[in-house]
């Protein structure tokens, strides 16, 4: 190629690879990875296979008990409750990664000069970052925080449903209106182990089932006794024998210390596990923030949607009959 530019020397280089001609590529060209055994296997199997939702259903059901069990089974071999490494929302609070909150949604922004830098980061250290002000002040384990904790109490319902800080109405809603058909919660969550504290749930994403597994870590509205500063020192003066263990009662006690998602009763968790599990299934818990219930139903249920408009049903006491 001595004596071409470097433009035209690329352009030769890269036209050996082109065809004029369009047609299926030949197998030894055609592979975005080649010579790795588990594309290979994935392109001739996961694409093409035909499964019904009920069996997609089961495989990830069963892959979710097994995961479950070998978390288990590995924690109390060590002693160890399970914490989540992959989202670990106790150390992204703590260290303010925000991870967890909102990591899907990091907008870029412009080079700046130290002065500016420094003057933003004391404005981020008060007010927190652009975008979601999510600003939950602690995190605590569910057996922490629950005086008595029931995964169920008398079944999920739609009593139980209390939306938190996070704009997930359209999920809270799916929700209530799955409650009123007995099973169809009970099936998202197929394994859990209070005392490890893992939890593993199924939703239907991509056309299929998927599993995952979180931890019992769950965020609170006020900080620890321990990093409350100033306002400690007032709760002290009121209550000086055990001020420590006042403040916990009062503020990081049951469902009503949870920044978000809540169950009615004081001592149910399902709800903020199940919400935490699904924030982690999509990135963070700003990427549910907002949505449409009948996408929340196919995502719960693995079905198909369909919206009704009230005017334009016929029979007014039709549907509560078909439906």
């Amino acid at each position: 190629m001595e004596g071409k530019t470097p433009q035209r020397a690329v352009d030769m280089f890269w036209k050996s690879f082109h065809t004029k001609a369009p047609g299926k590529g030949k197998e030894e060209h055609s592979r975005s990875i080649p010579d790795n055994s588990k594309a290979d296997w994935n392109s001739n199997h996961r694409n093409s296979k035909q499964e019904s939702a009920e069996a997609s259903y089961e495989a990830a059901a069963a892959n979710c008990r097994a995961k479950v069990a070998k978390i288990v089974q590995d924690c109390r071999r060590v002693n160890l409750k399970y914490r989540d490494p992959h989202f670990n929302i106790e150390f992204d609070l703590k260290f303010g990664q925000r991870d967890c909150l909102e990591s899907l949604d990091n907008a870029a922004t412009e080079p700046e000069t130290d002065e500016e830098s420094k003057d933003e980061d004391e404005d981020e250290a008060q007010s927190g970052p652009p975008g979601h002000q999510f600003s939950p002040r602690s995190a605590k384990r569910v057996t922490e925080i629950f005086t008595r904790p029931q995964f169920y109490i008398k079944g999920p319902t739609a009593d139980d449903v209390k939306q938190g800080r996070d704009g997930d109405c359209w999920l809270m809603a799916a929700l209530c209106a799955l409650s009123f058909k007995k099973g169809l919660i009970e099936k998202l969550c197929v394994a859990h182990d209070q005392d490890i504290g893992v939890y593993g749930f199924v939703f239907y994403r991509d056309g299929e089932w998927i599993s995952e597994i979180i931890d019992d870590f769950l965020y609170l509205t006020k900080a620890n006794y321990d990093d409350f500063q100033m306002d400690r020192l007032t709760f002290d003066e009121l209550e000086y024998r055990n001020p420590q263990e006042a403040y916990k009662r009062m503020f990081q006690t049951n469902s009503n210390s949870l920044y978000f998602a809540k169950c009615g009763h004081p001592q149910e968790t399902w709800l903020p596990l199940l919400e935490k599990c699904y924030a982690k299934a999509h990135g963070d818990y700003a990427a549910i923030e907002g949505g449409w219930t009948g996408e929340g139903i196919e995502d719960l249920t693995g079905g198909v949607a369909s919206y009704i408009f009230a005017t334009d049903i016929l029979d007014k006491a039709g549907p509560t009959r078909s439906l």
